[in-house]
Parts: C-alpha cells; sequence; structure tokens
C-alpha cells in the first residue's frame, strides 16, 4: 500500500464521520498539579496480583501475561457481540471528558516532545487533558503547561519488569478517574495499560501510538523479538490504533491483524514558528558563517539506526570532488566515538566536525546548504520536517518511515535508497548544484504545524472518542 497525504484525520479504512458530539468542558475540573499513584496499596491489587501468577510477572515475564489478557479481552469483545476484527465500540455519552496520554517519562527524546506538544495543544483548545508517567521528574517536565495535570505512577523501578511493575498503580488510577480515553506513547506503555485495563472498574478507551515502523530495531533481542510479539497480538484488543505515518500505518497492518478501519493516522505537530525564531539566532562558527563553505549537516541522535557511517562515507566521497564542502554531525549518543574514529581513518577530521550536543540546532538548518539524513529507518522524523522550515535543502535515505511522506516522494527533496553510499553523496552534490526554492520548502513544513495537526486530533477525538 503506497503511502498518500490527507486532509483531516485520516482513517485507512471507511471514510470517517466527522459529526461528533461536543468536547469542551462545562467549568473546570478540580486538579492537583502533580498526582500520585504509587504501588504502595494493597486490598484489591493484591488479589490482582496473585491471580495473574505473580512470580512469572515480577520476575519480568509479565509481557506473556499481558498477551493472555489481550486474548481475554478480544474474547469479551467477541461476547458481547462485536466481531474481535470489526471496529472498536463507542462511549456514546460517557459522563467524563478527561483525556489521558501515558508515557513511560519526560526525558528528552522525540515520542516525548510531540507527546508534550500535543497535550500542551489540546489543553490550549479547551480540553481536559492529564499526563501519566510511570517515572517522574525528567528534562522536558518544565515544559508541559500550567493546566495540564501530571499524574506520576511511582518512582520506584524494578529490574527487569520495568514500567511492567505500574500496572498495579495503572489499574487504580483507571478506576478511580475513568477518563474517556487513554492515548498511550511506545509499545511498553500501550502493555501497561491494555494490562491495567482489564481490571479495572473503568470504561476507558485506550488507544496507542505507533511512533515508527512496526518491527524495526537497530539491534534485536529476546526483549525487543517478545515485545514485538506481544504488540502484534495486542494492538487488535484496543479500541482504536493512532499512527503517526501512513507508512507507519501500513506497517502496523501488515505485521498484526489491526485492521486499516480500525487505524488513523495523525502527524506529529511541530512549532515551525517557533523553529524559525529560534533559527535567526547567531551562530559563533567560521564554517557556518563563511560564504565560501557549502554545509552539510546532520542532526541528532549518534545511533546505529541512523547509519551515520554510510553519511560519512558519502560525505568523504562528496569532499573529493568538492573541496570547499564541510560536514557537521551534531547530537549525542552511544556511537560518537566509533564515528570519530571512522572520521580519523577516512582523514576528515579538518573538514567534518562532530562537536556533540549543541543548543539550538535550527540555527545550523538556517545556514546549511543541505541537511542529510541517512536512517535505516524512522516513523516520522521531525528534524526533516524542522530543516524545511528553515529553508533548508535535504537529502534522505528512503527508509521506512516518514522521509518519503514528508518530501511527497522526492519533490521537497532528494531520496536515496538505505546504506548506497554513492546515492546519498550524489543526491547531495545535486541539491548543491540545482536547490529546490526555500520558500516552497517552507511552506511544506507548514503541513505539519500545530495548528493544523491539533485540527485533526479534534475531528479524531470527536469521532473516535465522543462519537
Amino acid at each position: 500500500m503506497q503511502p498518500h497525504f490527507f486532509s483531516g484525520v485520516r482513517s485507512l479504512g471507511p471514510e470517517l464521520d466527522h459529526q461528533g458530539s461536543g468536547r469542551l468542558l462545562d467549568g473546570e475540573a478540580d486538579r492537583t498539579r502533580v498526582n500520585s499513584f504509587s504501588n504502595d496499596g494493597r486490598g484489591q491489587d493484591e488479589r490482582w496480583r496473585t491471580s495473574v501468577q505473580p512470580a512469572a510477572y515480577w520476575n519480568g515475564c509479565w509481557l506473556a501475561e499481558v498477551a493472555s489478557t489481550a486474548r481475554i479481552s478480544a474474547e469479551r469483545k467477541h461476547c458481547e457481540g462485536q466481531d474481535v476484527t470489526g471496529s472498536p465500540r463507542r462511549l456514546n455519552g460517557h459522563e467524563n471528558n478527561r483525556l489521558s496520554f501515558y508515557i513511560p517519562s519526560l526525558a528528552v527524546g522525540g515520542a516525548e516532545q510531540v507527546t508534550v506538544s500535543v497535550v500542551n495543544g489540546l489543553a490550549d483548545r479547551g480540553y481536559d487533558i492529564e499526563l501519566v508517567i510511570s517515572h517522574p521528574g525528567g528534562e522536558l517536565q518544565s515544559t508541559v503547561a500550567d493546566d495540564v495535570s501530571v499524574t506520576s505512577l511511582g518512582s520506584s523501578r524494578v529490574p527487569i519488569a520495568g514500567i511492567g511493575a505500574h500496572v498495579p498503580a495503572f489499574r487504580r488510577y483507571l478506576s478511580r478517574t475513568d477518563p474517556a480515553a487513554v492515548f498511550t506513547q511506545k509499545l511498553d506503555a500501550s502493555a501497561v495499560c491494555l494490562a491495567a485495563s482489564r481490571f479495572a472498574d473503568a470504561d476507558t478507551k485506550v488507544i496507542p501510538t505507533v511512533h515508527s515502523a512496526f518491527g524495526m530495531v537497530s539491534e534485536r533481542t529476546v526483549k525487543s523479538r517478545a515485545l514485538d510479539a506481544f504488540a502484534a497480538l495486542s494492538l487488535a484488543s484496543a479500541d482504536h490504533v493512532v499512527a503517526v505515518s501512513e507508512c507507519v500505518a501500513d506497517s502496523v497492518i501488515e505485521a498484526t491483524t489491526v485492521r486499516p478501519a480500525d487505524i488513523s493516522v495523525l502527524h506529529n505537530p511541530v512549532d515551525v514558528d517557533s523553529v524559525r525564531h529560534q533559527s535567526r539566532n547567531p551562530v559563533e562558527d567560521t564554517w557556518v558563517e563563511s560564504d565560501d563553505i557549502q554545509l552539510v549537516l546532520f542532526v541528532g541522535r549518534l545511533e546505529r539506526q541512523k547509519d551515520l557511517e554510510t553519511w560519512l562515507r558519502a560525505f568523504d566521497q562528496l569532499h573529493q570532488s568538492n573541496p570547499d564542502t564541510r560536514g557537521i554531525i551534531a547530537g549525542k549518543g552511544s556511537q560518537r566515538e566509533q564515528l570519530k574514529t571512522l572520521q580519523r581513518e577516512l582523514d576528515l577530521k579538518d573538514v567534518v566536525s562532530i562537536p556533540g550536543y549543541v543548543d539550538n540546532p535550527y540555527r545550523y538548518m538556517r545556514k546549511a546548504d543541505v541537511f542529510a539524513l541517512s536512517s535505516r529507518f524512522e516513523g516520522l522524523p521531525t528534524v526533516l520536517i524542522e530543516a524545511l522550515a528553515c529553508g533548508c535543502q535535504v537529502v534522505a535515505t528512503d527508509c521506512p518511515c516518514g522521509p518519503r511522506e514528508i518530501l511527497c516522494d522526492g519533490e521537497y527533496g532528494h531520496l536515496t535508497p538505505v546504506g548506497d553510499v554513492d546515492a546519498l553523496a550524489r543526491g547531495i552534490e545535486q541539491l548543491l548544484a540545482d536547490p529546490v526554492q526555500s520558500p516552497r520548502l517552507e511552506d511544506r513544513a507548514d503541513d505539519f504545524a500545530p495548528e493544523v495537526v491539533l485540527d485533526e486530533y479534534e475531528q479524531f477525538i470527536d469521532t473516535q472518542v465522543f462519537g
């Protein structure tokens, strides 16, 4: 199934009816800025723990138990007269207008930043929003808007089980607050929520959000295989699934039993106005400020997923034919030392800089001649949208998922095969010689502006939550 673009909420099945009921609040709810549902409670939770093989669960085998829960949930839907693979049930007349978003932590990360942007935007539009986290703190917690409630499930960390240890606390949270829906971010958070909802006294819809190409990981481990196997089984028992791009939605459909009618695409919002404002700040860097240098830039995590070895080798080829080029690889991650080793081996130390984390990378994007992304896989890479917002030329690998969708099949930048050094070097060289007009690039970035994406979220909420 080829990805395509859409206006408004897209369900991959029949066209959605957008005549949903109201979602604005009548009055202001009583909220505590940071709540806590720690694992100190007993009573019903103690009975729950002894009823689901506690020895296996608390020793890290909770994925298998939750997978069993997913099967039970699917069977229950069938017994209530709904085909397991049919359209999700609706909560007509749900008394609680609260919408919850659950993510393990607020440490710096792509999914975390997107979640904060969405909850802040929806709260600003009058929705009753609560952000639930497993672990308190994190660099992004200070960026959460004051009118968003933040609930911590507890600070305890259980070896191996991870956030799976918070299933009882999440069950209590659901039973006590009974939100209309929970949007879960990341597969492990979805596992916790689906397990907790099975035992909670609540009528809450569970809506997992899938942020990257399903089943794609940098390195296969026993844990990653188990999580993929669980997700493939459990996503079908969710009330609906959200994917951040058309390609991600297609990957979920191909790898699981989720039907096209049960998944919708909601892009990640990017504050393009803020990006442009920050990009106008000066940069004290000789390469960036020089008019005699053609600058190739990468910004992101220095991890295997980004395949920066291919990036360096492509730049090496480019520099041999164009000695006026310079490269900057900005970011931090586990691969930095390996990259610096390759930088020395290729004799690029004087023409490629690997400075680590840089404050306000948008300043570099505004000045760079080309932004090059060499990833093995993505979901909807925000950094490409940010580069377009700065008017920067973009070349990216045609990886699953996101670059082809953002660049409209190559209309707004070059797409090259994954891992192809020669093609990446040629793509950069072609854009240096024949760039796309910057205003067109900025206009494309505007399609992901918060007001556009939040309109799509509102249509989705009206239809899939309150409809």
